[in-house]
């Protein structure tokens, strides 16, 4: 991820100003790397969910397990899963989500190549009542 922002001019050390469009779509193109990689290579798609922030813009991305998020007044919360039971949102499987301590600045779609997959024995938790889709 820090080779692809510094391939495009963001910078890589935590500090700076970093330009949101231009650093979310090359977030999305490393990450599709890997779906490519691990699909040429005939392995499960990865589970590769993560944050990345430099204390004032935050990178959210889900792909292959839960993540969340919930507005509050002046401030985000993302989490693995509902902390508390107030209205939480769902980030849609495979999104990037952009936002700084104020709020969602965009939503990337998933990358190129972007696929899950569960082991057999395995499914998709469900949705708890307290949460909704993002882009419904």
């Amino acid at each position: 991820l820090l080779t692809a922002l510094r391939e495009v001019r963001q910078p890589c050390h935590g500090r700076g100003p970093v330009d949101p469009v231009i650093a979310s779509d090359a977030i999305r193109r490393a990450i599709g790397r890997l779906f490519q990689w691990s699909e040429a290579v005939g392995l499960e798609p990865p589970k590769l969910n993560f944050v990345l922030t430099n204390g004032d813009i935050l990178f959210a991305q889900r792909a292959g397990m839960e993540l969340h998020l919930a507005a509050r007044p002046g401030m985000l919360r993302i989490s693995s899963e509902p902390t508390d039971a107030q209205p939480w949102t769902a980030i849609p499987e495979g999104h990037l989500l952009v936002a700084d301590a104020q709020q969602v600045h965009r939503i990337v779609s998933p990358p190129d190549h972007f696929r899950v997959s569960w082991p057999a024995p395995l499914q998709p938790p469900p949705l708890r009542p307290n949460v909704k889709i993002l882009l419904d």
